[in-house]
């Protein structure tokens, strides 16, 4: 079982549902929950999940909600 972690978007993040993030903290883990805000305290735009990391690279993948 993850971590479940809430970012705020950046206003052209609230468009691409998946994809890699650099985690160059290496803070997230395979089955982590990422829920993405439209501010802090906002409603949840979408969700991801992390599949897979290469080095401080993190793929997701969409999470339907």
């Amino acid at each position: 079982m993850g971590t479940i972690w809430s970012v705020v978007a950046a206003e052209d993040d609230g468009e691409a549902p998946h994809g890699d993030l650099l985690d160059s903290e290496r803070v997230l883990g395979v089955g982590d929950i990422i829920n993405v805000r439209n501010g802090p305290g906002g409603t949840k735009l979408f969700a991801l999940r992390v599949v897979g990391r290469e080095d401080d690279i993190v793929h997701t993948e969409y999470v339907r909600h």
